[in-house]
């Protein structure tokens, strides 16, 4: 007799068994980040919880503790963020790669820190709801009015919780609501924008990331004492820390050197560990495997989306007017984050996985639905 399980089921039990392989395999091995603080139940009255975001998962943790105490609390937060993937899905399962849809669901990583007690775990929840959201405007799908206050609510908190990363996620849905017919400012420009040909159309995708990369250019060439500070915050925030994966040999004692690193920092800090550290750590083999395949497979959505744009106006105008250029603020933002520290990289960079993953995902599963219902009308 087969058991046949629904989405939802199989979405909390493989949580369920990365918060088991997180808490008895990965603290054991004391990586864990922040989880024991976080448990400890300090803090709790404290006001800083309004303004510090350490302080306020802290109280979180600990305010879930008294019901559920110790490990308890991130299986239950593990659990929401299974719901809330659940949830923000479930209009988009019907027509959705299902292969790509586990894969995304099954990088051992993103259910490692999904399981644990930390700031991703809680980032991903409200980042999940938003890039459904911004799928949705891509095709011009009906909302009520109160869910953009809604979402802007989203966005602040998200902007609480992981600054760097909400700039990225801030530009995606502040564009797909532009583009948006059912959004209530018309912009003229934007109709034409919408109406421009295959050819035009990557062209000022271009230029939208160009303009956003000249950008940061000028400010950094004509800021560099602010922008130099910047950069060794990065740096001394990690290599503050005793790590066996720290990365000492990185020059960043200039502006300039952010752009000098960015050939193999961008793809790092998403993959992770480099094949020579692989090679001489063979514990860290699998680690750097899982970022290959993650790497790679953004890889495949974006070449997916790009060929899908081709035939497909809603997802033409989405991928080269909001996706491109948030994606290019997300990595920049990620990339001084992930190059000092490999596991901090893989730590961190799953509160991108949103974005990267399902928001892909999500726009082409709703370009299928379209491609298929055309199909039926014209039978």
């Amino acid at each position: 007799m087969k058991i046949r399980l629904d989405t939802l089921t199989k979405l909390a039990l493989l949580h369920f068994l990365g918060w088991i392989f997180a808490q008895f395999v990965y603290v054991p091995m004391g990586i864990s980040g922040d989880q024991g603080g976080y448990l400890s139940g300090e803090n709790l009255d404290s006001l800083d919880i309004y303004t510090n975001r350490t302080d306020f998962a802290r109280f979180f943790y600990s305010a879930i503790s008294i019901i559920f105490p110790g490990v308890l609390a991130p299986l239950v937060v593990t659990l929401l963020v299974s719901v809330a993937i659940y949830s923000s899905s479930k209009f988009f399962l019907p027509w959705i790669n299902k292969s790509a849809f586990w894969l995304a669901n099954l990088l051992p990583h993103f259910l490692i820190w999904s399981s644990l007690a930390s700031k991703e775990a809680i980032f991903i929840i409200p980042s999940i709801y938003l890039v459904s959201f911004c799928a949705r405007l891509a095709f011009d799908l009906p909302f009520r009015s109160w869910k953009i206050s809604f979402y802007f609510m989203i966005l602040i908190f998200m902007f609480f919780m992981r600054p760097t990363y909400a700039f990225g996620y801030g530009y995606l849905l502040i564009s797909s609501l532009i583009l948006s017919k059912s959004f209530y400012l018309k912009i003229k420009q934007v109709n034409f924008i919408k109406k421009l040909s295959n050819s035009s159309m990557p062209i000022l995708g271009a230029f939208f990331s160009g303009l956003i990369l000249l950008s940061i250019w000028l400010y950094i060439f004509f800021a560099q004492v602010d922008i130099h500070a910047y950069m060794l915050i990065f740096q001394s925030y990690f290599l503050s820390y005793d790590g066996n994966t720290n990365r000492y040999h990185i020059e960043w004692g200039s502006a300039a050197s952010f752009f000098s690193n960015m050939h193999w920092g961008i793809p790092f800090s998403i993959i992770g560990f480099t094949p020579a550290e692989a090679l001489n750590n063979l514990k860290y083999l699998p680690a750097f495997l899982e970022g290959i395949i993650a790497f790679l497979f953004l890889l495949w959505l974006l070449i997916k989306l790009c060929r899908r744009s081709k035939v497909d106006a809603n997802v033409r105008s989405a991928v080269y007017l909001c996706f491109l250029p948030a994606l290019i603020i997300l990595i920049l933002a990620h990339y001084p984050i992930g190059i000092f520290n490999p596991g901090s990289a893989i730590r961190y960079k799953q509160s991108l996985a949103p974005a990267f993953y399902f928001y892909p995902l999500f726009l082409l599963s709703l370009s299928i639905k379209n491609r298929y219902y055309s199909f039926d009308e014209n039978i």
